[in-house]
């Protein structure tokens, strides 16, 4: 794919990024067409997810780079291999036991918070052919990256997560990391 199907990252402070991204309604030929960009967008940055309002499109479509990565005890997931694209995902059902996962975000450069997330999730979706799917997912970081990209689709950033303390200290250490990147352009 060239470099015109990658698309510009929307970073924070953005005020998009706190939306609630709309509902998919027809999955049709522009919606494939921008489906192939977020994914070469999202292995262009070298990312795991990423949702549609992270390119400044309010919709609810999220890519996800299905390879088992993560940390040693995880399960390995019974999935096809390689990136996965998920129309209106929503998780339907999430375990109460919860795993830790350093996360990071294409839309905050440089922070790496701890995040506790539900460890088991099933994730109801609609794939390019308009098909409603079920997904599965647990004991690995695929599961914590698709509930973050599912919240980056409801206007929830991986820091909203996080105590008010530890909160402003990732965004402080963000802000400052993003200052000394525009300092050297």
């Amino acid at each position: 794919m060239g470099s015109n199907n990658i698309l510009p990252l929307v970073l924070e402070p953005n005020p998009l990024l706190h939306q609630v991204s709309h509902l998919v309604t027809d999955i049709n030929e522009e919606i494939r067409d921008f489906a192939q960009k977020l994914i070469a967008t999202m292995q262009y940055h070298n990312g795991l997810g990423l949702a549609a309002v992270q390119v400044g499109v309010l919709k609810r479509i999220i890519a996800i780079d299905i390879t088992n990565k993560g940390q040693v005890e995880d399960d390995y997931l019974r999935l096809n291999e390689g990136p996965m694209i998920l129309i209106n995902p929503e998780i339907v059902e999430h375990s109460k036991d919860t795993k830790v996962y350093q996360e990071g975000c294409l839309s905050f450069g440089h922070i790496y918070p701890e995040i506790a997330r539900p460890n088991k999730i099933k994730v109801k979706y609609w794939d390019l052919n308009g098909v409603e799917n079920l997904l599965e997912a647990s004991d690995n970081i695929i599961s914590s990256c698709i509930q973050h990209e599912i919240d980056h689709t409801n206007g929830i950033v991986f820091v909203d997560r996080l105590s008010k303390l530890k909160k402003e200290f990732m965004i402080k250490k963000y802000l400052k990391w993003r200052k000394m990147q525009q300092h050297n352009l």
